[in-house]
């Protein structure tokens, strides 16, 4: 008996070519894991002298740092280093609580409430005006990736934001103020996120980090004379240079790495690590000039 082929039923074109799209997609990811698995050796060293004189440079100074989560991440990071140099001591203190502080100091605190972030504006103000008595070298605020959501209007928390820098400033002429930029998230994962990347839908992900980086852009951009430190940089740049980052039209759109994070979003001790070593990096170069 012969085959009615007019009876048979193919999938449509479109179909296929979907499918084979989505295959290319899953090989060409693992293949590019793996390319960044081999390439990275875990962590980013610098030079054991380098780190040693950097500490030496801060450990005289007067610092306080504002933040919320992700700021204690970077704060264990930094302790993490100085216990590998019993020679250097720096007086790690948390000011949550009135407390007499030391002749030199690098104290942090948590400052205003999550998703609010011109709490944080006033809250660090009040620091540096109340317990401090604008009486410190380096000074700064960090928001947390939360402050900055898809609804978010970034010029205003940008306005809110530089003028309280530049009050401070005026106010506390001796004081360096380094501006941090926002850190990210990482993308979400797993074959559900690549159909729908494959559909052209955008993540939630994907719209708040846009957000955050078109923050991150006019903080650099504005104070791009003056001390930044470049938290969603480190966040999102492998050691060979190359970004994490997806396209939301024709934007690019960078992120956190998933090997610096255990979560998504708050960094586990190897991202701390680098965080860390880059934070110390701009601070001793701040000291320097002081």
């Amino acid at each position: 008996m012969g085959i009615n082929s007019s009876r048979l039923s193919y999938p449509p074109v479109s179909i296929w070519q979907t499918l084979i799209k989505l295959s290319t997609i899953i090989l060409f990811t693992a293949v590019v894991v793996s390319c960044h698995r081999d390439n990275d050796t875990g962590t980013q060293t610098m030079d054991n002298k380098i780190i040693h004189s950097q500490l030496q440079q801060i450990q005289h100074k007067k610092i306080y740092f504002g933040h919320q989560s992700v700021g204690n991440n970077i704060i264990n990071g930094l302790k993490d280093l100085a216990k590998s140099y019993p020679d250097v001591n720096i007086n790690f203190i948390s000011i949550n609580t009135p407390t007499q502080l030391p002749p030199d100091y690098f104290a942090d605190s948590y400052i205003g409430e999550n998703t609010k972030p011109e709490t944080k504006c006033t809250s660090f103000a009040k620091q540096i005006d109340g317990t401090f008595s604008g009486n410190l070298d380096i000074a700064f605020m960090k928001f947390c990736y939360v402050d900055i959501q898809a609804e978010s209007d970034v010029e205003s928390v940008f306005k809110t934001y530089q003028t309280t820098i530049e009050s401070l400033k005026i106010h506390y002429p001796h004081v360096v103020f380094i501006h941090v930029t926002i850190p990210l998230v990482a993308k979400a994962g797993g074959l559900k996120q690549m159909i729908k990347s494959l559909l052209g839908r955008v993540s939630a992900d994907d719209v708040e980090n846009s957000k955050r980086n078109l923050f991150n852009s006019k903080l650099t951009e504005h104070y791009h004379a003056e001390p930044i430190f470049d938290l969603a940089s480190v966040e999102s740049t492998y050691p060979d240079g190359q970004r994490e980052s997806s396209s939301k039209g024709s934007q690019t759109v960078y992120s956190l790495i998933p090997e610096y994070t255990d979560d998504g979003g708050h960094l586990n001790k190897k991202g701390s690590q680098l965080v860390a070593l880059k934070l110390l990096e701009i601070i001793a170069n701040v000291s320097q000039t002081r």
